[in-house]
């Protein structure tokens, strides 16, 4: 497997946004349909890890995950909530009801992959306490 050196690249601000950082990342070398980079573009972006932990605690309904993140617009909620289903990280089941309740919850493959996001809170909340 080919090392991509992100440092190397001429323009540094082309990092800072998304669209930036994977056309750099393509540049650099990185295989534009691989399976971990697919999934890494769900997994790491602003607002997956908070809904990804929020559902580790017990599965939600939309309005009450709308209530733990209150910066989240319904959008980017939705968007992200439909992206990490397509992923395999989320299921939503709906119970047939008038209006019919949607409650989602985590896959079981997403495991291993929470206890790295909270290893990852617990590094965030011990490095930036006095930040």
């Amino acid at each position: 497997m080919q090392k991509i050196d992100v440092t190397t690249a001429q323009d540094t601000r082309a990092w800072q946004d998304e669209a930036g950082f994977w056309a750099k990342l393509e540049e650099a070398g990185a295989n534009p349909e691989c399976d971990i980079r697919r999934l890494l573009r769900v997994v790491l972006n602003r607002w997956a890890p908070l809904i990804l932990l929020n559902l580790a605690q017990e599965p939600r309904r939309f309005g009450e995950l709308r209530r733990r993140i209150p910066t989240l617009s319904q959008k980017v909620m939705t968007q992200n909530l439909r992206a990490l289903e397509e992923a395999g990280l989320v299921s939503r089941t709906v119970i047939d009801t008038s209006p019919p309740q949607v409650t989602y919850s985590l896959e079981p493959d997403a495991g291993p992959l929470i206890e790295h996001l909270r290893q990852i809170a617990a590094w965030a909340n011990e490095h930036t306490a006095d930040a």
